[in-house]
């Protein structure tokens, strides 16, 4: 699949871990997913240079960051099913950075929305 045409499916294309049409809730709220998918067409530096782009997380909307972990985490396990280690031990390292972030939140409306997001 050419790597722009991600731009154009439907969310359930774009996130299998969806069963049919999400709600409004769960529909994810970034192109994260697809700018990833984008990048790895590009290679190991593209996907760095795109977590760059991603700006200063500790700035950056807080649910936005919380989506931005789920699909690290979720690319991560496709690239470690792809065989494809070097990717996944990139999308890991990435994850990590985010998912410590994450739990560093004491606000606790964010934390319980991290923890419901993730479960």
């Amino acid at each position: 699949m050419n790597p722009m045409q991600l731009y154009a499916l439907n969310d359930a294309q774009r996130f299998p871990s969806f069963s049919g049409e999400p709600s409004e809730a769960d529909r994810p709220s970034t192109l994260f997913y697809a700018d990833f998918k984008v990048a790895e067409a590009y290679g190991e530096k593209a996907v760095k240079d795109t977590f760059k782009n991603c700006g200063d997380l500790t700035t950056r909307d807080w649910k936005e960051v919380a989506e931005l972990s789920v699909v690290l985490n979720h690319l991560l396990w496709e690239a470690y099913y792809a065989k494809n280690k070097p990717l996944a031990k990139l999308y890991d390292k990435l994850w990590r950075e985010v998912d410590g972030l994450c739990h560093s939140w004491t606000d606790e409306e964010r934390v319980s929305y991290y923890f419901n997001l993730t479960d």
